[in-house]
């Protein structure tokens, strides 16, 4: 078995230790020796050329974790790590959860496989979770992708179960169903949704603020 040493240094010993329990949560399973020295985090990984290969680049993706918690900073993790590091009961649409970040009113961008924002990766985390468990109990609902999509974004958005969800977007307009077919679908194009449904967050937003003067 062939070992790779790879060190990484950091602003302060407050720093690197946060980096090492990021290593000690995420990657259990893999066959490292760690060691801390002042700032410095040496690691030794030991496995296969493609294992440590692997291995350095979830470390970088956790060390841009521990850099994005610096003031200001921007996140940039991997999509694949983001979805490997969450217990998905089905697959969802990585576009959406842009969408409901930008929402939340935070940037975001995709580029080649990875998510850079100035949101918190728990709050990534949280997204991908809540988005997985609409699109599970979406699986027995008769309706169209883009339907099952706005009634997913919603249901987050305004953290409302999948039932309450169909019936208050039904009762606005949003989605019609087909009688004949019982099958939910857009009354408009997919934008069109989207953008009244974010005009109903601003709403809510101002309800909210009104309410708290």
């Amino acid at each position: 078995m062939s070992y790779r040493i790879i060190k990484f240094s950091f602003n302060n010993k407050d720093e690197a230790i946060d980096f090492i329990e990021l290593i000690n949560t995420r990657l259990k399973t893999a066959n490292l020796i760690v060691d801390l020295r002042g700032n410095i985090v040496s690691i030794r990984i030991y496995g296969t050329k493609d294992e440590i290969k692997g291995i350095i680049s979830e470390l970088k993706d956790l060390l841009s974790l521990v850099r994005s918690r610096e003031k200001g900073a921007f996140l940039k993790v991997s999509i694949k790590h983001l979805l490997s590091s969450v217990n998905l009961k089905a697959s969802i649409p990585i576009n959406l959860i842009l969408e409901i970040v930008q929402m939340k009113g935070y940037e975001i961008r995709m580029n080649k496989g990875y998510l850079i924002t100035n949101a918190s990766f728990e709050l990534l985390k949280d997204i991908a979770i809540k988005l997985s468990n609409a699109y599970f109990k979406l699986k027995n609902i008769q309706a169209t992708p883009k339907a099952k999509r706005i009634i997913a974004l919603y249901s987050l958005l305004f953290d409302k179960d999948i039932n309450d969800s169909i019936r208050e977007l039904h009762k606005i307009g949003i989605i019609n169903v087909i009688k004949d077919l019982g099958r939910y679908t857009l009354s408009s194009n997919y934008e069109e949704a989207v953008d009244k449904i974010k005009n109903l967050l601003k709403q809510s937003s101002k309800n909210v603020g009104g309410k708290s003067k």
